[in-house]
């Protein structure tokens, strides 16, 4: 599934006006996800 993001075989119903695109790092993913367990 990822691949066809990456690849465009699949898109978002609005383009870019209906996704968000930002920058997270690393640690701040992995301590989320151990926080919730």
């Amino acid at each position: 599934m990822l691949d066809g993001f990456n690849e465009g075989w699949i898109e978002f119903e609005s383009a870019e006006a209906g996704s968000r695109k930002g920058k997270v790092a690393l640690e701040a993913v992995l301590q989320t996800l151990i926080e919730s367990r």
